[in-house]
């Protein structure tokens, strides 16, 4: 049996964007949410692998 396989879903284009948080762009471009998902998640992720 093969390893599971996680993802990570996310809007990007459209409208999709913060809309209560001042300090945010309104912009769910594919280049903002890969730099978000890279600066955010990706270490969290790195982190849990290594704890485990």
């Amino acid at each position: 049996m093969s390893e599971p396989r996680y993802g990570i879903w996310s809007p990007v284009g459209s409208n999709f964007g913060p809309l209560n948080a001042p300090d945010e762009p309104i912009d769910a471009s594919y280049e903002r949410t890969r730099s978000l998902v890279a600066q955010e998640v990706i270490p969290r992720v790195q982190h849990l692998q290594k704890v485990a």
